[in-house]
């Protein structure tokens, strides 16, 4: 147990100032705030009196990315799109521009624009336009629980624990887990278990994220499964909430759900034509896609209908591995920066 804690709760980008009055809430609209102990005891009552501070970012918050795609396959339709449920078999490519492409019920397509945009697997389709695409993915799994204790308030935003921690395995517990081959969760743990409450004010629901796996796979479906990964997050998120260490007695009713975070190496993505003529990528979104989905889609656009392009659009052409330059500055990254 670490005892110079510290969390971040939500994040978001904005001016960072140190609040001046007791109450964190007071005039500030929008921005960061820095918390001490006093302001955390006041205001976040359930979080453990070892964290010494914590960033509290008003510019956050959270919507459903199910919803947002439905409503947005709703206006294409709208607009005359016709959705095929369909696997793209092959892309047609003619003296260097793509012609069409090939589904799996039989059917072709003739057309000029091929996008790319089918998340972890975007490095295979890519590959039918003889495109290698540099990209890698990481499981992220999730779990979702009932807090029927309430520990955690409906009102909380998304909690981040920013420091490594142990968990507190019984001898007996570190015994099995070693016999498991589970070293994974019996050393020092990563930083960053982090969640916030899910569904609406009558949702018993709290969904809770710990990346400790640090795997590169590639994309299957169904996902891999780690039986351990309700109690391990569960046990994390105590560290931070010790409300909800009751929890360790007997784990609520929970449903593990995630998917893959796809990335450069520098955690950029990728938007706009690549390889043959006519053919266009959006990948790479890795676990901000939510976030930037729209603005990707629209910078898209530009390339596709021949838009003005913002200063910014080179930034994420897959051509910006040609500059050595560049090349040397992603190599000498120690990570990502993903959460």
């Amino acid at each position: 147990m670490v005892d110079q804690a510290r969390i971040t709760s939500g994040f978001s980008a904005g001016p960072v100032r140190r609040h001046p009055g007791p109450d964190p809430y007071a005039d500030a609209a929008d921005g960061v705030d820095i918390l001490g102990p006093g302001d955390l005891r006041e205001h976040f009552p359930y979080i453990t009196d070892k964290a010494v501070g914590a960033v509290h970012v008003r510019r956050a918050g959270w919507f459903s990315a199910q919803q947002l795609g439905a409503w947005m396959v709703d206006q294409a339709k709208g607009h005359g799109a016709e959705l095929v449920s369909a696997e793209v078999t092959d892309i047609h490519v003619e003296s260097g521009r793509v012609v069409g492409v090939s589904l799996s019920n039989g059917a072709s397509i003739g057309t000029d624009t091929v996008i790319a945009a089918t998340g972890p697997l975007s490095r295979p389709v890519a590959s039918m336009a003889g495109v290698d695409l540099p990209l890698y993915s990481e499981l992220h799994l999730k779990v979702a629980f009932k807090d029927h204790l309430g520990a955690i308030p409906k009102e909380a935003p998304m909690i981040i624990w920013s420091d490594p921690q142990q968990i507190d395995w019984s001898d007996e517990e570190r015994e099995e887990l070693g016999r498991m081959g589970r070293e994974d969760v019996l050393g020092e743990m990563p930083i960053y278990c982090h969640g916030r409450p899910e569904g609406g004010a009558e949702s018993p629901y709290f969904l809770a994220l710990w990346e400790y796996h640090h795997e590169t796979l590639e994309p299957t479906w169904p996902l891999p499964d780690d039986p351990l990964y309700p109690e391990v997050v569960m046990r994390g998120l105590t560290t931070m909430v010790p409300g909800l260490a009751p929890y360790l007695e007997g784990l609520p009713e929970s449903t593990v759900d995630g998917g893959y975070y796809t990335k450069t190496r520098e955690n950029l993505p990728l938007i706009g034509p690549c390889g043959p003529e006519g053919f266009h990528v959006v990948a790479g979104l890795s676990g901000f896609g939510v976030m930037v989905a729209a603005g990707a889609g629209d910078l898209l656009a530009s390339h596709v209908t021949g838009r003005s392009l913002p200063n910014y659009a080179e930034s994420f052409l897959l051509s910006r591995y040609d500059d050595s330059r560049y090349m040397a500055e992603i190599q000498a990254l120690e990570d990502s920066g993903q959460l």
